[in-house]
């Protein structure tokens, strides 16, 4: 139980931009969103936290894809910043379970920086953080 973070740090798209196995079995709850994206030209994309080590942006019907965030650099030597919180989410999570940070992105980017926590309690609500 407790908080996770995945940070990943990339230009290009990425699959398996970072990964974490979840330590012990109980609910995802929470996720909260920093990510900073800059260009030297007009480019969009997703970030993905995903059960999945590929993103899966072109794909219908998929299960595996936890949340994502998308951005747009409207104009060359521009950036762009995403900061999200998400609550009252109850996704089951088992220990062993690797999570990913996948990156898809229309073209090149100058630098693209990425910070996920996820909070995991157990399945009676409590929420540990535990330091290994």
């Amino acid at each position: 139980m407790g908080l996770y973070r995945l940070y990943g740090a990339g230009t290009t798209s990425t699959d398996g931009l970072a990964a974490l196995d979840i330590r012990d079995s109980g609910m995802l709850y929470g996720i909260a969103w920093d990510a900073y994206f800059e260009a030297a030209a007009a480019r969009y994309g997703v970030v993905e936290l995903s059960f999945a080590p590929t993103n899966q942006v072109s794909s219908n019907d998929v299960t595996q894809v936890i949340s994502t965030v998308t951005f747009a650099v409207i104009a060359a030597a521009q950036a762009t910043r995403s900061s999200i919180v998400l609550g009252d989410i109850e996704i089951p999570v088992n220990a062993g379970e690797r999570l990913y940070l996948n990156l898809y992105s229309s073209g090149v980017l100058t630098t693209m920086k990425c910070f996920c926590t996820i909070l995991v309690k157990d399945k009676l609500g409590r929420s540990q953080v535990t330091r290994r």
